[in-house]
């Protein structure tokens, strides 16, 4: 793998109507330059043209992090144009496939985004949109023109409007223990419960805005639900013992947990509206980390039935139904499911290094992603391109990314603190 020797903070200075902040900053630290060849142009602009150069910026990079495209640098461009009438093919033949191409106008108190995008070949406008919006809504915008490149090229969703929660901790603070909700890349970020005990297990309902967590608040571990927009929250398990690992089934009218009201912690399904508890697992080995497929017809889960921590799938409908799905290495736990279904990631135990792998659910084709010591809580993004998780970043805690194909891997270090835990959210209709 290429190392790409480049740290990008992105904090582009948009002036004082630009409020969103990051406290993530991105470092890039490994990729293969083998994603689709495109350029993003600067944008033009006669009224604001700093903000229009971000504009850009911001569409250059969310492609990048995709894993999907190789943009081409901003030096490296022979010409700037800002329509498709004004681009000398000629000149970006050899560099790459697509060239989008931009002006930003104002119109009253908003602005005005025409962008198109140039297949250079040919010469034809693969896409050529206007949007308007205000002047708090750059970011937006922005990520709006990034997934209509990524939908035109890629043909799948793109999941640059998306956003990601994870865990906070700020020790010496009156409430050390955060949750907090942020847009894919760190910006925008938003505290939805401060604790003076700890958060853990933050996930999405992937049908809607809630986020399920374990909170030690009382001192006691509970299960909570809380609608990150307008906080409004119920405690669904508060039972003996262990009440942790929930997740929503795909449909969010279930909700998988470990428990140990019983004894030794195993897997239950909590039918959330009636209120109804299955118990799905029964071993005299401790049964955890849950993770549905999109079906919601089997859970994955970590146990270590075999001996060590493997992971196996079970069936809701019929627990006995139990399968060992991981065999390489030493370890493999904390198992999510792809959402296509097709392919499972995991931490995998690599000699003395915890690292992020995925497996192919049919061929059983195992892939190492990440060569850190120790990494954890993945999470994929909603179209599966990409997977969030926990690492050490110069001795934090502190969050990554790396491509499902392993083509990509970027740092996000928080700006304070140290963060984990991470989950990324559903699509937002």
């Amino acid at each position: 793998m290429k190392k790409l020797i480049i740290t990008i903070m992105l904090f582009f200075t948009v002036y004082c109507f630009n409020t969103a902040y990051a406290a993530l900053e991105l470092e890039i630290v490994g990729g293969q330059d083998i994603g689709y060849p495109i350029a993003v142009s600067d944008f033009a602009s006669q009224t604001n043209p700093q903000v229009a150069k971000d504009l850009s910026a911001i569409v250059r990079n969310d492609l990048m992090f995709s894993g999907k495209f190789s943009p081409l640098s901003p030096s490296r461009m022979p010409q700037q144009a800002s329509d498709r009438n004004q681009l000398k093919l000629d000149l970006w033949r050899e560099l790459v496939n697509a060239v989008a191409v931009g002006n930003l106008e104002t119109v009253g108190d908003k602005f005005k985004l025409t962008v198109q995008l140039v297949e250079v070949a040919g010469g034809d406008v693969i896409i050529s949109k206007a949007i308007t919006f205000g002047r708090s809504q750059l970011r937006t915008a922005a990520h709006t023109v990034s997934n209509q490149i990524y939908e035109a090229i890629i043909h799948e969703r793109g999941a640059f409007l998306t956003k990601i929660a994870y865990v906070s901790v700020k020790h010496g603070q009156q409430y050390p223990y955060q949750l907090v909700v942020a847009d894919y890349d760190g910006y925008n970020e938003q505290v939805i419960l401060r604790s003076r005990e700890p958060i853990m297990s933050p996930t999405w309902d992937p049908k809607d805005t809630r986020i399920a967590y374990v909170s030690f608040e009382s001192r006691h571990p509970a299960i909570f639900i809380q609608n990150y927009k307008t906080k409004q929250r119920i405690k669904v398990a508060q039972f003996n013992g262990i009440n942790g690992s929930p997740v929503f089934s795909p449909d969010g009218s279930r909700m998988a947990m470990v428990l140990s009201k019983d004894g030794n912690p195993e897997i239950y399904v909590l039918d959330i509206a009636a209120k109804t508890l299955h118990r799905i697992t029964n071993n005299r080995v401790i049964d955890t980390e849950p993770s549905w497929d999109p079906s919601g017809n089997y859970l994955y889960f970590t146990s270590e039935r075999g001996g060590r921590p493997q992971i196996y799938r079970v069936s809701v409908n019929n627990p006995n139904d139990v399968t060992r799905v991981t065999w390489d290495n030493v370890a493999n736990l904390d198992p999510v499911v792809a959402p296509n279904g097709r392919s499972i990631a995991f931490v995998s135990r690599v000699e003395n290094s915890y690292r992020i792998a995925t497996q192919d659910l049919d061929t059983k084709y195992m892939m190492v992603l990440t060569n850190n010591k120790f990494d954890e809580s993945p999470s994929f993004a909603p179209n599966g391109s990409m997977i969030i998780y926990a690492t050490m970043v110069r001795g934090k805690k502190s969050l990554a990314l790396v491509s499902a194909d392993g083509r990509f891997q970027a740092n996000l270090p928080s700006s304070s603190g140290a963060v984990s835990a991470p989950a990324w959210s559903p699509f937002f209709r």
